[in-house]
């Protein structure tokens, strides 16, 4: 069965619309897109095999869990209460003032004290290190205290208002002990495209809305053979486009996940890192490949780091990702279940089993597959032809072609790279880049006119008329800040060109002009 089958009239409807009110490049509206299908089918061919097969032929999969309060919640409970402004609570508030009076060292042990991961645990786990205080013994923060109470007692030593106020909120955001919700593995093509768009109040390079700037990963994973959703669903949906007429699952936390016959892992929590989540997603899916895919074979789960070497049973072996447009999101200690066939599997000469995670790279305007990606802007999500854009030859960005300098030789430059990395011949008025243009600057030995620069291009260099009748006789001599530009010479209509004497750097006036400044 197809998984383009398994779509409801209201899933293609959802979808196509999301795609004409976000696809364009910066979130505004696309106005069209070829039939949704078409665009489809790529997702439609990777997702349709394996994962189609471990999810018994179903997009969503959901189940209600009771567990221990998972640690995405408590920080985001955190963020709430403790920083709910930009200056957070008055306590935290004046605790940054107070250390920001502070040396660097100490500045960065103290900040840590209050850090998101250490209030969700009420545990200090940097370095042990004593806080000065005027005129007293200094206070001992030892590793492993407990953060609430060192913090009043730093409160209490050097006179911070609002911490009674801050101990109640962190003691009510670390409260729940238990939780209740609704957890969700997903194939679907919504899922993919709203993975880091919600109304939970957190958002992502990947988001369609804001939009971020690898959001044409969310493309490519979607398209991935191998890549699924994870996520914790709100109770109450989001309404995709503000006008509560369409309303989709809204994501508290999500992960991917990469699931194939030899790799089970995952990749990075959002809006934070969460083990607990993280260990409810693969006890699921292992039981979904002992009930739907029998075939497949795991070892025990073990952590390892992508791109590292690790000690497999006795062998080496060298597990490797690779993507296109997509961010690599992988960092260190990932838990990995795998088959003993990468083994087999892995290059014999770097003992590397490498597996790619990028689908294909495809306009959500023309649906056309693109294969050279060093032309598409990872903002985008319509391929160059369809968007307009062009790339600055300098810094690599992408940009409206009507908001683009354009160079005699087709190259395109943004303004801020045009402004510093070219110069308008003073004799054809042509601009080019700095580095086939000439800067002469002039000077005379008692009067130094930094701000009177000529430039020529090359081609100008090379006529000579045009210098003579440009400039007349240069008198030149080297200044003190550019010694190894050589001796003092003359410059002139025989010697000032490209085959010969070397101009540029240079400070000279001619000698009519220097001879009224005397």
């Amino acid at each position: 069965m197809e998984v383009f089958d398994l779509l409801t009239a209201k899933d293609v409807d959802y979808i196509s619309r999301y795609i004409n009110a976000y696809g364009d490049y910066g979130g505004y509206n696309l106005g069209g897109h070829v039939d949704t299908q078409h665009l489809l089918r790529f997702w439609n061919g990777a997702k349709s095999g394996f994962l189609a097969s471990l999810f018994g032929n179903q997009l969503i999969l959901e189940r209600r869990i009771d567990i221990m309060t998972p640690e995405s919640i408590i920080l985001g409970n955190i963020e709430h209460s403790i920083y709910p402004e930009s200056n957070g609570l008055e306590f935290i508030s004046n605790y940054y003032k107070m250390v920001n009076e502070f040396d660097y060292v100490l500045y960065e042990k103290m900040t840590a004290l209050v850090s998101m991961d250490c209030l969700a645990q009420n545990v200090y786990d940097g370095e042990s290190f004593e806080l000065p205080i005027e005129g007293k013994r200094p206070l001992q923060i030892n590793k492993g205290c407990k953060v609430a109470k060192i913090l009043g007692k730093i409160a209490e030593e050097f006179h911070l208002a609002g911490y009674e106020e801050f101990r109640q909120k962190h003691s009510m955001a670390l409260n729940q002990k238990k939780f209740k919700g609704t957890l969700c593995l997903s194939i679907h093509p919504l899922d993919f495209m709203t993975m880091s768009d919600n109304d939970s109040n957190w958002d992502s390079c990947m988001s369609w809305r804001k939009p971020g700037e690898f959001r044409e990963g969310t493309v490519e994973m979607m398209n991935s053979p191998y890549v699924i959703v994870a996520y914790l669903k709100h109770d109450k949906d989001m309404d995709l486009f503000y006008n509560e007429d369409a309303f989709w699952n809204n994501k508290r936390w999500r992960e991917l996940f990469v699931i194939s016959p030899d790799v089970i892992t995952g990749i990075k929590g959002y809006p934070y890192k969460d083990n607990i989540l993280e260990k409810e997603v693969f006890k699921w899916l292992m039981e979904l490949v002992k009930e739907n895919c029998p075939w497949c074979h795991y070892d025990p789960p073990r952590l390892f780091t992508p791109g590292d070497m690790f000690d497999y049973y006795g062998d080496k072996v060298n597990v490797v990702f690779s993507f296109n447009i997509m961010y690599d999101d992988f960092y260190c200690d990932h838990t990995g279940y795998f088959s003993p066939k990468i083994l087999d599997k892995r290059d014999e000469h770097w003992n590397t089993y490498r597996i790619p995670l990028s689908g294909a790279n495809v306009c959500m305007c023309c649906g056309k597959e693109w294969d050279d990606t060093s032309d598409w802007d990872s903002q985008s999500l319509l391929c160059p032809d369809c968007s307009g854009d062009v790339k600055c030859n300098v810094c690599g960005s992408f940009l409206s072609e009507n908001d683009a300098i354009t160079m005699s030789d087709g190259t395109y430059l943004c303004k801020c790279c045009a402004e510093e990395y070219t110069q308008r011949c003073d004799y054809c008025d042509e601009l080019d880049y700095n580095d086939n243009t000439n800067a002469i600057y002039l000077e005379h030995e008692e009067d130094i006119l930094m701000d009177e620069v000529f430039h020529l291009c090359d081609d100008c260099m090379c006529k000579r008329e045009h210098i003579s009748a440009y400039y007349g006789t240069l008198e030149v001599r080297k200044h003190p800040r550019h010694e190894w530009f050589g001796t003092i010479d003359v410059i002139n209509s025989e010697n000032l060109t490209l085959n010969g004497f070397n101009a540029f750097g240079y400070y000279a006036r001619t000698v009519e002009e220097a001879r009224k400044l005397i």
